[in-house]
């Protein structure tokens, strides 16, 4: 059986269509070889996509750098932490970027943990907190996981009981993406 072979049969397991012109972006592999290629598209593709997502279009990404997929451990009973996409801005902020095509039902607290190990992961000796750079989760689901109330696109906070938004914890700041939920917003601009 060859790869084609082998891509065919997987995406019928899943019930993915991979028999077209295009390859389903919600594949890992897919999805990392479109954003984390060593073509220069792949790079202004990410740029693009993150500017898109975290700052409303703004052009606030100029450059980025891919880093290792993988987060160290500090002992051997530590979790070990992989990621799709693992990227540092030009201005030293982080951002981890996950590909979900069935999100496990503990996404929310791994999308928790590696946002923390990232933010903790920064290196503070001898300087003081402020120096610590703003870190993102960009989660990308398949399916519905926050509800029929929430849009596709949901960015996450930090509030009290009463609603407040606290400034000063949002250096950790997470977005996920329910691609589910853009069928009917797909199927209105076809017509």
């Amino acid at each position: 059986m060859d790869k084609n072979e082998k891509i065919i049969n997987f995406g019928k397991q899943s019930g993915i269509n991979t028999t077209g012109e295009l390859l389903d972006p919600r594949f890992d592999w897919c999805f990392k070889r479109i954003f984390t290629a060593s073509e220069e598209q792949s790079k202004i593709a990410l740029i693009d996509f993150l500017n898109s997502i975290l700052f409303d279009g703004k052009d606030i990404i100029k450059d980025l750098t891919v880093l290792n997929n993988e987060m160290p451990v500090e002992s051997y009973q530590q979790k070990k932490a992989r990621f799709d996409i693992r990227v540092i801005f030009q201005n030293g902020e982080q951002a981890l970027v996950e590909m979900e095509l069935k999100a496990k039902d503990n996404f929310f607290k791994r999308s928790l943990h590696n946002i923390s190990r990232m933010y903790s992961s920064q290196e503070i000796s001898g300087k003081n907190f402020n120096s610590l750079k703003k870190c993102y989760m960009v989660g990308v689901m398949g399916q519905n996981l926050l509800g029929d109330d929430c849009d596709y696109i949901n960015e996450l906070t930090f509030k009290d009981k009463k609603g407040r938004e606290y400034k000063d914890l949002s250096d950790m700041q997470i977005v996920y993406i329910e691609l589910e939920k853009t069928a009917d917003w797909r199927s209105r601009r076809r017509n």
